[in-house]
């Protein structure tokens, strides 16, 4: 069949878990035969990059939705596969525009109202050291926040419910997820539309040792304020680092958010910080031991399977509904409660201090990722396209 993997960037697997994802199962259903096309918004100029089509920018909607028939056409497409279910994308991709017999799969990435649940937390930031007139801005941002939440409600459920009925098949990362789905549109009719297949891990790491680990918490991510709020590592590292001299942290990463992230750190006087930058994660992984989630928000974040796939022990704050997927709390992770930089804190000290527990956790974090390989996960997206 010829395939058609869509993306809002061109899928670099170095730049983020979507696009990581993405690129692993578009080579997996190459190598099983079919023809693989990529489509992209925007230009990443890097060597990593697969080679795409990119939507030029000045066109407007209707001439964005002329080009895609067109490249459908020339390209014998027969299925597309649109990564970019998070975004107002579904409207491009979608059976209002793209003839019937060009099935669509629409992915989502993410938890439908994750970010809703914590929506009040999310715009919350220290006032300290703001002027009067950002003290002003930001009160009534707050007394806006109410409005806000409700309207971005209103306006996700028609997005969800248009991907699904526009949409072949809608491809969630967990059960729960699928479950989440129904719940937040209130339509129990589209659950036939609805499939949940795990991301694949995206390494091999058979032949990793532990004993060669350094002692290094880290970071992997896009370094943006939602969903990611970063500030709470950096706060949980002040809490750590006195405390353990030996050990270091690393932000592998980057975003807008970056340059304020490293004020922070310098108004923290935050040491043994390196920040790496966008690139490789693979060898950070397998020098880390510990690795520090602290969104608001997440679908199931790649850089957790990465991470015990590597034997680094991951510590999430429990704050989506897949954030258990893959930790049993105590055994090979630890799942603390959101928000808490004190109590993730602890977890850090608790392992730190008890390398037998280290050990023992991170050989139970590279068991429990053993199923998610390509080999096995890769089956399940054969299956999908062929029976469409």
């Amino acid at each position: 069949m010829n395939i058609l993997f869509y993306f809002e960037s061109q899928i670099n697997p170095v730049h983020g878990g979507t696009e990581r994802v993405a690129w692993l199962v578009s080579k997996y259903l190459k190598s099983k035969g079919h023809n693989i096309s990529y489509l992209c918004k925007y230009v990443v100029n890097d060597d990593d990059s697969e080679i795409s089509d990119v939507i030029p920018g000045t066109l407007n909607k209707n001439e964005k939705i002329d080009y895609i028939n067109k490249f459908v056409s020339d390209n014998n497409i027969d299925i597309i596969v649109n990564e970019g279910g998070n975004t107002d994308d579904i409207y491009l991709f979608s059976h209002t525009n793209i003839p019937n017999n060009v099935k669509i799969i629409s992915c989502l990435h993410f938890d439908v109202s994750g970010d809703l649940k914590y929506f009040y937390s999310s715009f919350k930031y220290s006032l300290n050291n703001c002027d009067i007139s950002s003290i002003i801005k930001y009160l009534f941002r707050l007394i806006k926040l109410p409005f806000l939440k409700i309207y971005h409600t209103s306006k996700r459920k028609q997005r969800y419910a248009h991907m699904v009925k526009y949409s072949d098949k809608v491809v969630l990362l967990s059960d729960k997820s699928v479950e989440s789905y129904i719940k937040f549109i209130h339509d129990k009719s589209t659950k036939d539309k609805l499939i949940s297949i795990i991301n694949p891990n995206t390494f091999n790491t058979d032949d990793i040792n532990i004993t060669n680990k350094e002692n290094t918490i880290i970071y992997v991510g896009r370094l943006e304020y939602l969903p990611k709020r970063v500030d709470r590592v950096l706060k949980v590292w002040k809490l750590l680092q006195d405390k353990f001299p030996s050990w270091d942290l690393k932000i592998i990463g980057g975003g807008s958010y970056l340059e304020n992230y490293k004020r922070l750190s310098y108004k923290l006087k935050l040491k043994r910080v390196e920040w790496a930058g966008f690139t490789d994660s693979e060898p950070y992984y397998s020098k880390a031991k510990i690795l520090l989630l602290t969104s608001n928000f997440e679908g199931t974040p790649m850089v957790i399977p990465e991470a015990m796939a590597y034997g680094v022990i991951p510590i999430v704050m429990n704050s989506f509904i897949n954030a258990d997927l893959h930790i049993k709390d105590g055994e090979n992770g630890f799942l603390t409660k959101p928000f808490s930089c004190k109590e993730m804190a602890k977890k850090c000290e608790r392992l730190i201090s008890d390398p037998d527990l280290y050990k023992t956790m991170s050989h139970n974090a590279q068991l429990a990722i053993k199923d998610y390989n390509i080999d096995k996960i890769g089956p399940k997206w054969e299956e999908l396209i062929n029976s469409i």
